[in-house]
């Protein structure tokens, strides 16, 4: 369960990044394009298209900041869970050595 939840949220950040990147490609190709055809226009696009770049690169710093803090939480976790299954381990030899302690007392 653990597990699942980790790589739904790794599969947010990896739509989350390849979305960041569709949108910058489209917007670089819109300043070339704006910039290879000067139009009376042509000052209001360039400044549109920069405004569009701003937001990207921050969406872009917004994810690496994201991605950083879940990497962070995917560590903590991973930790976690190696200290629960050692637990687990020791229970289950625990066990293990009861249940034949067990069967010595009941072959009495």
């Amino acid at each position: 369960m653990l597990n699942s939840k980790l790589k739904k949220k790794g599969g947010v950040v990896m739509v989350k990044t390849i979305t960041f990147f569709i949108v910058f490609m489209l917007c670089s190709s819109f300043v070339q394009a704006g910039v290879r055809q000067p139009s009376a226009g042509g000052g209001q696009m360039v400044a549109k298209l920069q405004v569009m770049m701003r937001q990207v690169t921050k969406e872009r710093d917004d994810f690496k900041t994201e991605n950083a803090k879940l990497k962070a939480e995917l560590d903590k976790l991973s930790k976690q869970n190696t200290k629960l299954e050692a637990k687990a381990e020791k229970t289950s030899q625990k066990l293990v050595g009861q249940q034949g302690s067990n069967r010595k007392l009941q072959a009495r």
